[in-house]
């Protein structure tokens, strides 16, 4: 089944976004899914933030390049880092997410549990 991306900006990059309203099946299993590909040196903005219990894992496909990664919360010191191919990350609730691909682009899949 294919599906066209929820968010094509020029020079920036495309997200699609899988949830139960596309894929029913998502629902029962209580899973989202984002594909993710930032042209060069393009930012996913705005930055991720959830309050509920999720927590997102992104997996950085092993032909990308990388990516910088800014995690952070109000109380806690931030992580700035870049990520490699083929890096797997997990994000927990209650943390913002950034990131901002390098000169190469980049493309990341990221799974998210849903109430």
């Amino acid at each position: 089944m294919m599906h066209l991306p929820d968010i094509n900006v020029k020079g920036g990059g495309i997200l699609t976004t899988l949830t139960a309203a596309k894929v029913p099946s998502l629902g029962e299993i209580e899973l989202s899914a984002n594909l993710e590909k930032l042209d060069a040196n393009a930012l996913c903005s705005p930055p991720i933030y959830t309050t509920d219990s999720a927590v997102q894992v992104t997996m950085l496909r092993e032909e990308a390049v990388g990516f910088k990664l800014w995690l952070s919360t109000v109380s806690m010191s931030s992580l700035d880092t870049k990520v490699k191919a083929g890096f797997l990350f997990v994000v927990p609730r209650f943390f913002v997410l950034a990131k901002v691909a390098d000169a190469e682009g980049m493309e990341c899949f990221s799974v998210m549990r849903t109430s």
